[in-house]
């Protein structure tokens, strides 16, 4: 069974919108926490940096 076939068949069982709409949600949240965790460590990176370079 090809990717694009079995992709069909999983969007045609009864409940799939809704599935495939949460599991959309949770991974722009997984998306916008690891993007935001990222940049906040950047900043305590440079912020021990500056407070060591004295």
């Amino acid at each position: 069974m090809s990717f694009t076939t079995w992709e069909l068949k999983v969007r045609r069982d009864p409940g799939a919108p809704e599935r495939i709409r949460e599991l959309g949600e949770q991974l722009r949240l997984a998306a916008g926490l690891t993007s935001r965790k990222a940049a906040t460590a950047h900043a305590a990176c440079d912020t021990e940096f500056r407070r060591n370079a004295n």
